[in-house]
């Protein structure tokens, strides 16, 4: 399921990319490519973020690792 929304998120983000360089590209006044191209801001940022963070063993072992320290707390809390 990970796998599928991290390409469902590529997709996307493409999509939004490819649809503000129409746009960019059939706009008529400068005002109109600008706005057009911040459009493609978020869409690029989130691209490299996906590509850029962190893989799903690397993911799996944080929430392990989050689970290990808090059980660990829980031990302490309850004095077991």
């Amino acid at each position: 399921m990970d796998r599928f929304l991290r390409y469902a998120a590529y997709a996307a983000n493409v999509l939004l990319v490819v649809s503000a360089l129409v746009l960019m590209l059939k706009s008529y006044s400068s005002r109109d490519m600008l706005l057009s191209g911040l459009v493609m801001v978020p869409g690029i940022l989130s691209i490299i973020a996906l590509w850029e963070g962190p893989d799903r063993e690397e993911r799996r072992l944080r929430r392990a690792v989050a689970k290990a320290r808090l059980a660990r707390e829980l031990r302490e809390l309850t004095g077991v």
